[in-house]
């Protein structure tokens, strides 16, 4: 069961964690704690893979699918 935590969700945005450490919104023991209480869902993980193409390679795939249609 996750403890929730005493202080606002949303300090806990990674986007903005070092902010908050520096502004003294929260503390480097605060965001362990909560750390140490979140459950583990790792178990609800799904695998999955990505092919990255290059912006130059899709234009060259467009490039022959629209030549194929003419």
């Amino acid at each position: 069961m996750t403890t929730a935590p005493a202080l606002p969700l949303e300090l806990f945005d990674l986007r903005n964690l070092e902010r908050y450490f520096a502004e003294g919104k929260l503390s480097k023991e605060q965001y362990d704690s909560y750390l140490a209480g979140l459950e583990d869902s790792s178990d609800n993980a799904d695998v999955s893979s990505v092919q990255m193409l290059s912006h130059r390679r899709v234009r060259r795939m467009e490039t022959v699918s629209s030549e194929d249609e003419s």
